[in-house]
């Protein structure tokens, strides 16, 4: 008896893999077209236009981490209501006792939007890819603490076998580490960590194609200025799961005709509106983010890469009025709220005397000798009104003449790398639930350093920490944290929330978190809901009245 089920199962077992290997050969692409537009399985979401490039090497935004989520998938990913690591295109892993060591097992049918197999090997390259001399990859920074990985991005001749990424096959991938990492697999799940196909090595520009290879449960179907479609992938390992067929994105700026178009069942998902304009208010949904919004300044020429003249002018800012109480969740700290981590010191209040006595201190008595000052901000209501507060108090305060440079939010990430001005504005977002995701990036050797921050002491106690775990390791990122704040680098504001317009009455499976990204494959429209406006399978439409 025991043999016969074996033999049939294992017959079940090589027409599984026959008919997998069936499926791979096909063009996902043309099993779309096959099928045809599904409108019934349509989400549509609404939000601002918004530089998407799908090239990791160059992608910064949470909106593109909301859409990679969909085209793309790493060794791991985010569970979508605690954003813990939950296996994705590795099925599982193991980790050596020291801690330093990690195997994964990547999944023997996963492919490609195209059909080609997802092999380590492809993890190992896309990998490398940002480690590469030379390459400006934003959070390149993030790979450091794989073995040999910093040491190569700092060469000019490095041998990338060197590095601790080793494809044992196509299914084994060993990631071996500086130092025990405790955040390592929470880590994995960001956009950097994707693996991409080999037609794009060495390639440049194509992250802004209009569709592209990738391994996610949805593919890049079509763009242009005015929305983008995503498809499902029929060929992706979870693909049974997946209710939604279509994910339009429209990219619209017109508050009013985004708050008709929800009200009417033809959006279901917006980031901007009239809120005065929406018939039931009760669709907002508001949470606190693990995100900061902040200023920096620019901090590597002089007078402003002194700390006393940084500190000087912060203590002359009403921080009060910046901090006001109508903004949800002001704070004076640049790390968010977390378990077990020290209270951290921060600036709280106006302090003249203080400011005037640390810029006398720096050779700038009463602000005498300081060159003039450029804000550059995104043009939002906010962001003005928080420079002009900065403008005119230090002009009362010491007579230091500010500029304010405003700049379109959709290129205003771009901007900030250039050395055009002295203070910044920014809200980031931790990209795991861990203090290292704000520290990390303000060390000498960091892309993410925005205000070209450098200092020896704060490097060493971010290096200090690998070597602790628990709260011993909390006290030592706390430390630095406050040499950070106490040298005025980053004045932080407010813990960002997130704001979010979401039709739960027809959609599920959209749960708010504190990274406010949301995988696509994990909503659906809810079972027996017919609401106005909605095409049904007959072409027809019920009726708005």
């Amino acid at each position: 008896m025991y043999k016969n089920l074996f033999l049939i199962l294992i017959c079940l077992i090589i027409t599984f893999f026959m008919a997998c290997k069936a499926v791979q050969v096909k063009d996902i692409h043309t099993e779309n077209e096959e099928q045809g537009e599904n409108k019934t399985g349509e989400l549509v979401m609404a939000m601002s236009p918004a530089k998407i490039d799908f090239d990791p090497l160059h992608a910064y935004t949470s909106s593109e981490a909301q859409f990679y989520s969909a085209v793309y998938e790493g060794l791991v990913a985010y569970h979508p209501v605690t954003l813990a690591p939950i296996p994705a295109l590795a099925i599982n892993w193991e980790i050596s006792e020291d801690g330093l060591i990690y195997t994964f097992y990547l999944r023997e049918y996963a492919v490609f939007s195209n059909g080609d197999t997802v092999t380590a090997e492809d993890v190992r390259n896309s990998w490398i890819r940002f480690m590469e001399p030379g390459t400006t990859a934003e959070y390149s920074v993030f790979f450091d603490i794989i073995k040999g990985a910093k040491d190569y991005r700092a060469s000019e001749t490095g041998d990338a076998a060197d590095i601790g990424i080793r494809a044992l096959s196509d299914t084994k991938l060993e990631v071996e580490l500086e130092k025990p990492a405790s955040h390592f697999l929470k880590l994995l799940c960001h956009m950097s960590f994707i693996p991409l196909h080999k037609t794009y090595a060495g390639r440049e520009g194509w992250g802004k194609d209009k569709s592209i290879i990738s391994n996610g449960p949805y593919f890049l179907f079509d763009r242009d200025d005015n929305e983008m479609i995503l498809r499902k992938n029929n060929l992706h390992w979870f693909s049974e799961h997946v209710e939604i067929d279509t994910v339009r994105v429209l990219f619209m700026d017109d508050k009013t005709e985004i708050s008709d178009m929800f009200n009417n069942y033809r959006i279901h998902w917006a980031l901007n509106w009239e809120s005065e304009l929406l018939d039931d208010t009760s669709l907002l949904v508001l949470n606190p983010m693990f995100a900061t919004s902040y200023l920096f300044f620019v901090s590597r020429q002089p007078p402003w890469n002194d700390p006393r003249v940084r500190r000087g002018l912060a203590r002359l800012l009403p921080w009060n009025e910046l901090r006001s109480e109508d903004v949800y969740f002001t704070t004076d700290t640049l790390v968010p709220k977390i378990t077990d981590y020290p209270e951290v010191k921060g600036l709280k209040e106006k302090n003249s005397d203080e400011g005037l006595s640390l810029l006398e201190e720096a050779g700038f008595p009463g602000g005498a000798g300081l060159p003039p000052l450029t804000i550059k901000i995104p043009d939002d209501e906010g962001s003005i009104e928080i420079a002009g507060i900065l403008a005119e108090t230090w002009k009362e305060e010491c007579g230091l003449e500010v500029k304010i440079k405003v700049v379109p939010r959709s290129i205003y990430f771009d901007e900030l790398y250039k050395e055009d001005y002295t203070i910044g504005t920014t809200t980031w977002i931790g990209d795991f639930a861990d203090p290292i995701a704000f520290l990390q990036m303000w060390t000498s050797g960091s892309n993410l350093n925005e205000a070209r921050y450098t200092n020896p002491a704060y490097d060493a106690l971010i290096e200090d920490s690998y070597k602790e775990k628990g709260t011993s390791r909390y006290e030592i990122l706390a430390k630095a944290e406050e040499l950070l704040l106490y040298e005025a680098v980053v004045l932080p504001l407010r813990n960002y929330p997130a704001l979010n317009l979401v039709n739960s009455n027809l959609i599920e499976g959209w749960y708010p978190n504190p990274l406010d990204i949301h995988p696509f494959h994990f909503i659906n429209f809810k079972e027996d809901k017919i609401y106005p406006g909605i095409v049904l399978g007959n072409g027809t439409a019920t009726d708005n009245g």
